[in-house]
């Protein structure tokens, strides 16, 4: 015994017209061997509008819309549910560039704490902040354990700041040239900054260990104070000219095929590649000129 259904429908006709409609009504059946494979009509999605639309055969030979009697109505439900030992919660995700964004976390935990709720703040935006803040307290410490290494190497406590002082000259072009590149202050720019904290600091060091020593055999040999200064100020910077050069254009040109190979891994580097090149052309520069003339103006007045 058949179902009636209003309008003169019967359900097998009704469940073949959505079969058809839907994309799930069988058309044949391949068969083998080893079995058989059903095959089944696949219908173009179409909005549910024009699918209300379509008509169906009654029993009396007419024919009526479907939207005669079936009707609709959309609603809203998550694609999924997510938990952890809490118990089940609501992630939403926000654009890390929307603005205010500092006052917009402190709107949402307020709500929360308003009503009973706990907000958490995550994903890479978060941990990436996290991360810069690592790394600036290890590039802190290592100036720290650097000026302490310097000290013990001098046997001198102002010598390690004239050495420790291209590190912020290195800074400000390191910044200069991110800027000027348009780059992002990220992990990887931070990673560069500590990478240039090693490698700036070893042409003044080379400079002054050379000047001491010059100084002295000068000083021995019976020269006078301020001409055996300048005579070694002097010879250092030819001796230790060659290397300093060396040392920074090396570094500097290895790097550059980055900023021309294309790729997510190259452009994730080109930060830190912009600190190094930035960082040491500025120390450099100012390790040529800067370091001699402090060293003088310090040493002339002992």
């Amino acid at each position: 015994m058949q179902k009636k259904w209003p309008h003169g429908l019967d359900w097998d006709r009704l469940q073949e017209k959505f079969s058809r409609l839907f994309g799930h009504h069988p058309i044949t059946e391949l068969r083998k061997f080893s079995g058989a494979q059903q095959l089944y009509f696949q219908n173009d999605r179409r909005n549910i509008d024009a699918i209300l639309q379509e008509p169906i055969l009654t029993n009396s030979g007419n024919t009526i819309a479907l939207s005669s009697f079936i009707h609709y109505q959309l609603d809203q439900t998550p694609q999924y549910i997510t938990a952890d030992k809490s118990g089940p919660y609501f992630s939403i995700s926000l654009d890390q560039n929307i603005p205010e964004r500092t006052s917009a976390q402190r709107k949402i935990l307020a709500w929360a704490n308003q009503h009973g709720f706990t907000a958490r703040f995550s994903g890479t935006y978060f941990e990436g902040i996290q991360n810069f803040y690592s790394i600036l307290k290890i590039f802190l410490i290592s100036i720290l354990l650097l000026y302490f290494i310097l000290a013990l190497q001098f046997e001198n406590l102002i010598q390690p700041i004239l050495v420790m002082l291209t590190i912020p000259l290195g800074v400000a072009g390191a910044l200069v040239l991110l800027y000027l590149q348009q780059g992002s202050l990220d992990v990887m720019a931070a990673i560069g900054f500590v990478v240039v904290l090693g490698i700036i600091v070893d042409d003044p060091i080379l400079k002054v260990e050379v000047i001491n020593r010059l100084f002295k055999t000068y000083e021995s040999e019976g020269i006078s104070r301020l001409q055996a200064l300048e005579k070694a100020i002097h010879d250092a910077g030819d001796i230790c000219l060659k290397p300093l050069l060396m040392t920074s254009l090396t570094t500097s040109l290895a790097l550059v095929p980055v900023l021309f190979t294309p790729g997510i891994g190259s452009d994730l580097q080109k930060p830190m590649v912009y600190i190094i090149i930035g960082g040491l052309t500025m120390g450099t520069f100012f390790t040529t000129w800067f370091i001699p003339l402090a060293y003088w103006f310090i040493t002339k007045k002992k």
